[in-house]
């Protein structure tokens, strides 16, 4: 729109503008003339559309804000500051967050990264790295949190500088897998994936903003949806894990009919239950463990299941074996998580 409303000939204060440069709807201007012709050109660009509106900020003090800079004017010429607005918080992720660690750096790696890239002098440098250290301690971080960041940053900025063209075609060579994050148990799939594959692990949060924000749609019945299940027995500490491609009601009378019919033993949990004349509510004892279509994550998020529940005390799992190709993977990451509680102690 600039090129063919604004700075076209037909503007009459075309020749006063100095320079002009846009970021998305915020637009800074050089402008050498009066504050009353300035005026004059803001009501002529207002006149141009009907449904588009220009307001205008001028500088204070040889200084003036454009997005998250401030510009100072100088005897040398111009200076840099960062912008804050009045009701920006001190919040990040916190310290104690069950998010990945790298998640909850990110906003710390991404205000260093201005500072490096902003031509900052280094008394702004200096005041920048306060407001960060005072930022990560407000969130429990380490007070030598900011300073192991900015080494690290200026150490891949000078790796970055001598082998800028590997380091591109490397990145692209590489396959990810994004795995939720639940803590620690997390980190020893991923280290699995990338001991035993080719595939690079990123980590996704479960607890999500569109989690938390209402929903339009009426919410589905949990046993009408598919995924992994869990049947407890009404009467004992018996249960079973299964999956589901299907609706998890539709499997739950399938284990029922094995409770009905004497001579029915497809379903091991409805033989329990008619063997030992134990009850079965379905609204009380049916949990939805994880939702989620038919493939290989369903597998191996019954697979997951099943490996916990056989290792709870006081429980019976009628799931006695695992029928997937998963079992040592599991069996590897409880030998690590063995390591680490022997190296604890």
């Amino acid at each position: 729109m600039e090129l063919k409303l604004i700075l076209t000939t037909e503007n009459p204060f075309r020749s006063k503008v100095i320079f002009w440069y846009r970021y998305v709807d915020d637009i800074i201007i050089a402008f050498d003339g009066s504050r009353e012709e300035l005026l004059e050109m803001l009501n002529w660009i207002n006149s141009l559309h009907n449904n588009i509106e220009f307001t205008f900020e001028v500088e204070e003090d040889k200084s003036l804000n454009f997005l998250d800079l401030t510009i100072h004017m100088t005897n040398q010429g111009l200076a840099f500051d960062i912008f804050r607005k009045l009701t920006q918080t001190d919040h990040t992720i916190d310290n104690l967050s069950c998010h990945q660690l790298g998640h909850k750096l990110s906003a710390f790696r991404a205000y260093i990264n201005r500072m490096f890239k902003t031509p900052l002098d280094s008394d702004r440098i200096s005041d920048e790295v306060a407001v960060l250290n005072h930022i990560a301690a407000q969130n429990g971080y380490e007070p030598d949190l900011i300073d192991k960041l900015i080494t690290k940053h200026q150490n891949k900025m000078e790796i970055d500088q001598l082998h800028s063209s590997d380091n591109r075609s490397t990145t692209l060579d590489k396959k990810y897998i994004s795995i939720p994050f639940y803590g620690n148990i997390s980190h020893k799939i991923g280290n699995l994936f990338r001991q035993y594959s080719d595939f690079e692990i990123s980590f996704r949060s479960t607890n999500t903003l569109g989690q938390l924000l209402s929903h339009n749609k009426d919410p589905v019945n949990s046993l009408n949806k598919s995924g992994v299940y869990r049947l407890k027995c009404g009467d004992c500490n018996t249960l079973y894990v299964g999956r589901s491609g299907r609706s998890i009601n539709s499997r739950i009378n399938e284990h029922l009919t094995s409770f009905r019919v004497d001579n029915n033993n497809k379903s091991a949990f409805g033989v329990h239950l008619r063997v030992q004349n134990h009850n079965f509510n379905k609204k009380e004892v049916v949990k939805l463990l994880h939702n989620c279509n038919y493939g290989k994550r369903l597998e191996v998020l019954e697979e997951m299941e099943i490996y916990k529940y056989l290792n709870i005390p006081n429980v019976e799992t009628l799931n006695s074996t695992m029928v997937n190709s998963f079992q040592e993977s599991f069996r590897l990451i409880d030998e690590v998580r063995t390591i680490d509680v022997l190296r604890t102690q």
